[in-house]
């Protein structure tokens, strides 16, 4: 019987992820609200950016692809990425605009997300920013499909990455 596990069956290639990251603020203590004083952790989010985290540090050859700005918060994301081992080498960078925020906050109830995204940078990645070549040589892309209504240039970008990853 053949095995059908078979590694040589597999395509080889990187896996990329294509997003928006975000900047996640989170009260230091569990109950804690965002207006109450204390002590607030910040840290690079957006579930495409951890999904591509979570691949290198699996030992994948992981990529990112999405639009950060110039501001600090966007240098932070894509230094955490880098650290990661998350390639970032088709990360497009815009002169203007900013990472989006998100503040969660760990009630009792269960997790409440407030999200400050509107016109983030990295809802602008649209489909002319994306390099073929590079989807095209991966072994697989993943996006989440909340991308397909952050906005319309986003979800362009979707299309053209499935249907190049498609061909």
């Amino acid at each position: 019987m053949d095995n059908m596990c078979s590694t040589q069956q597999y395509k080889s290639g990187m896996i990329l992820a294509l997003g928006e990251l975000l900047i996640d603020l989170i009260p230091e203590r569990d109950g804690m609200r965002i207006e109450d004083e204390g002590p607030v952790i910040k840290t690079v989010s957006g579930s495409a950016g951890i999904f591509a985290c979570a691949a290198a540090l699996l030992g994948a050859d992981s990529g990112f692809i999405g639009k950060v700005g110039t501001d600090s918060l966007s240098r932070m994301a894509t230094h955490t990425l880098r650290e990661q081992g998350v390639d970032i080498s088709h990360l497009v960078q815009a002169e203007n605009g900013q990472l989006g925020l998100a503040f969660l906050e760990y009630l009792s109830k269960g997790r409440n997300y407030q999200y400050y995204r509107k016109n983030s940078v990295g809802s602008t990645l649209c489909a002319d920013d994306l390099d073929e070549t590079y989807i095209a040589s991966a072994f697989a892309i993943h996006f989440p499909g909340m991308l397909l209504e952050l906005t319309p240039q986003m979800r362009g970008a979707c299309r053209r990455a499935g249907e190049i990853a498609r061909a």
